[in-house]
């Protein structure tokens, strides 16, 4: 722990997992939906970036927090 493992770690999740695991979702949603495989991609093209985006505002001040105090 230490609040430099915790900006690595912070870092590292929200620029690798955070899109990827993002674009799993919104893909799985929209195909349960009924939505074709280039729908699917046309709205991960437009919407993907805000997602991620909004979801650092929450995800890095938490995980940050997390990863740097609170033992593994």
């Amino acid at each position: 722990t230490g609040l430099r493992a915790g900006l690595v770690r912070t870092a590292i999740d929200q620029t690798v997992f955070a899109p990827v695991l993002t674009s799993v979702v919104f893909a799985l949603l929209g195909l349960i939906e009924g939505k074709t495989p280039m729908q699917v991609y046309k709205l991960l093209r437009g919407t993907l970036k805000t997602a991620v985006v909004s979801g650092w505002k929450l995800w890095v001040p938490a995980n940050l927090i997390n990863f740097s105090f609170v033992p593994p």
